[in-house]
């Protein structure tokens, strides 16, 4: 089993748009940008502690075959807590998107060889993500 955190909230990964540039020499082109501009820096950060887990718990090359993937996303409590949970935004299946893609070439070849996902979005005081990854 891999397990390690990373410190600071976690970043959504939801639909990418589509912008056109208007000026410079790519003028008339089309780009895609992710909706969440604090995302690429996430995935690098998540990918970066789990490359150093992996090393770290002696492991050479990611895993070929079925994984268990688990997740625990502590988000900072709103000023006026109103629920035990956090039954708002940002979507879990967002949340957990960016980090199987993260970890997609770093613990494991693919992300589909996730065969099993637990997770969880908590309130605490100090913004976080949880990961354990265990081969099946």
């Amino acid at each position: 089993m891999i397990a390690f955190e990373v410190p600071g909230p976690p970043a959504t990964q939801g639909s990418h748009r589509v912008r056109h540039v208007r000026r410079g020499p790519k003028r008339g082109r089309a780009v895609v940008v992710a909706d969440n501009p604090g995302l690429y820096s996430y995935r690098a950060a998540v990918a970066a502690l789990a490359q150093a887990a992996r090393r770290g718990a002696g492991v050479s090359d990611p895993f070929e075959g079925p994984v268990r993937l688990v997740v625990t996303f502590t988000l900072a409590p709103p000023k006026t807590v109103r629920r035990a949970l956090p039954s708002v935004r940002p979507d879990l299946d967002k949340l957990l998107r960016a980090v199987s893609d993260a970890l997609s070439g770093v613990l494991y070849r693919d992300d589909g060889q996730v065969v099993q996902i637990a997770a969880w979005k908590v309130y605490g005081a100090t913004p976080a993500t949880r990961i354990a990854l265990e081969a099946l």
